[in-house]
């Protein structure tokens, strides 16, 4: 008999000879499966291990692929699923809500939620970041999980394994809709860009978006030279511990070149609208508005003067998967 593909952490989840995912000798296993029951009953419980991870893969696929302006939809609920079952496991409570917690609670999760419990966000991205990674046409075929800082733990893993388990809506009202994810080997090669490989070119994977609150205009209404998309972005790739690039390229819809714009009208020729991540307290505040949560989005080309190490994420919602940068010569994996 054919023994299943080892690729969990020992006594938690392993795949059987039939492509199903079990958490131990009798959790999910069905009365008519007598062989796949006595191979689980007998085979030993340490033969699979996960070492040091820092990365999950899910592949994604679906009746009809989000729009590259709505995937942050499938990211956010997937990290809101994760959450909770957090909440779930931490204080072993089956109706436990991350937005129920304690702030003291909350900050516990904050390797997660990428916020201590007073709200302050970690510096140096040490939390995790989920990524909707398109492949070599542009469709969002694979979910990526990963965290720079410390390795996920076994119950983490266990918590992003089950929310695999749901599909993910990026459109209310419509059944086919929606995503479904299956858990990639924790052996399959992380897309190019999502390892501490160095290179000294990069180019923009996901929009990047400037980060809000800034101060676009002078006093007297015109605009800040220092405020338009190609500064912010050269700003927070120094803020990002980077040294300072050679060169800045935005792109076009094609992913050409193009000439820099100098000002925000022209930059909105060359941009793109994409939905972004809003608090809770922002979701609030624009309830009434009945209005898409949208943001201006770009796309460069970064030359630094040496190599240097992934990932590289700036800008907005980049937890979400937006202003993800990778190699400009790497090939993509298939």
């Amino acid at each position: 008999m054919k023994a299943p593909d080892a690729q969990f952490p020992a006594g938690r989840f392993r795949l059987t000879a039939s492509g199903e995912y079990v958490q131990d000798a009798l959790a999910k296993m069905q009365p008519a499966d007598p062989v796949h029951r006595e191979y689980l009953q007998n085979s030993p419980r340490d033969d699979v291990s996960a070492p040091e991870l820092h990365l999950l893969q899910f592949a994604a696929g679906g009746r009809v692929y989000p729009p590259a302006d709505r995937w942050i939809k499938i990211t956010e609920r997937f990290r809101g699923q994760l959450l909770r079952l957090r909440a779930q496991q931490v204080w072993e409570n089956p109706i436990a809500r991350f937005d129920g917690l304690r702030p003291k609670q909350r900050g516990e999760l904050h390797l997660l939620s990428g916020k201590y419990a007073d709200g302050r966000p970690l510096p140096d991205h040490q939390h995790a970041y989920f990524i909707l990674w398109p492949d070599e046409h542009g469709q969002p075929t694979r979910l990526v999980c990963l965290r720079n800082g410390e390795p996920f733990s076994d119950d983490e893993v266990e918590a992003l394994l089950t929310a695999a388990e749901h599909s993910y809506s990026w459109q209310v009202g419509n059944p086919d809709w929606t995503l479904r994810l299956v858990p990639l080997p924790f052996g399959t090669a992380a897309p190019p860009g999502a390892s501490r490989a160095e290179f000294a070119t990069w180019i923009s994977k996901t929009p990047f978006v400037p980060p809000g609150n800034r101060h676009r205009f002078r006093g007297n209404g015109r605009e800040r030279v220092g405020e338009l998309p190609r500064e912010v972005l050269r700003k927070l790739i120094v803020k990002h511990g980077l040294p300072a690039p050679v060169r800045i390229e935005p792109l076009d819809a094609a992913g050409d070149v193009a000439d820099t714009p100098e000002s925000l009208a022209g930059w909105s020729e060359i941009g793109q609208w994409v939905s972004i991540h809003e608090t809770r307290a922002e979701r609030l505040a624009r309830r009434d508005e009945r209005t898409r949560a949208l943001r201006p989005a770009y796309r460069f080309r970064i030359m630094f003067p040496g190599p240097v190490p992934g990932p590289i994420c700036l800008g907005h919602s980049t937890d979400f998967g937006l202003g993800l940068f990778v190699p400009a010569a790497a090939p993509e994996n298939k």
